[in-house]
């Protein structure tokens, strides 16, 4: 299909900290081409917020905030959102959290393990933040992992930033149920919800 958007929640609890972070992301000059999911059947607004209250966030997204140490997860059923940790326990850039989210959208099924991504998940991520921009962390956004010999698809070396995985194109690693819930363990800056979701998969 077509394009994604950001929009801030009108009832988060910090949206001027949010307008901004999304109004940064939108003043990068290749912002819009990450965003883009043509060939994707996704399209449309991603909610931001950072309002746990909302009747869409389940109990054990709340439970897992409470345990601290999360980034993110998410989940691929209904209204999409990323709902931001209020209370973040680490200094990780709100932007690079923000784009390695997005990163969840473009390239599912790479990233189902609460405390560890696929390798190849990282070495979409640096080339994306690199076209983008923004400074890579070594720690923070590629978690320490080695991506020096990961094998990259040659779409995603020629455009990093428009590569996406379908759940049914080849490109995506066998083995991986997109429909679980992808987690960014330890540093906490958000969950991504899929709103209007009766499951909860967290783990």
């Amino acid at each position: 299909m077509g394009q994604l958007s950001l929009v801030v929640d009108p009832n988060a609890l910090h949206q001027d900290t949010l307008q901004t972070l999304v109004d940064t992301f939108n003043s990068l000059p290749r912002a819009m081409k990450f965003l883009n999911m043509q060939g994707s059947p996704l399209s449309g607004a991603i909610t931001i917020t950072d309002n746990l209250a909302r009747p869409a966030v389940s109990d054990g997204n709340r439970k897992a905030f409470a345990s601290g140490g999360y980034r993110a997860f998410d989940q691929k059923k209904g209204g999409m959102a990323i709902v931001f940790n209020s209370n973040p326990p680490d200094n990780k850039p709100l932007l690079n959290t923000l784009i390695h989210e997005i990163g969840h959208i473009k390239w599912p099924g790479l990233g189902n393990d609460s405390e560890k991504h696929d390798p190849l998940f990282y070495a979409l991520l640096n080339n994306a933040l690199q076209k983008l921009g923004v400074s890579v962390d070594p720690q923070q956004d590629l978690q320490g992992q080695s991506i020096e010999n990961v094998k990259i698809p040659q779409k995603a070396i020629d455009d990093p930033l428009s590569y996406i995985i379908n759940n049914n194109r080849s490109e995506l690693v066998p083995g991986i149920d997109s429909a679980q819930a992808a987690g960014d363990r330890w540093g906490g800056k958000c969950i991504i919800r899929w709103l209007h979701n009766d499951r909860d998969s967290i783990r």
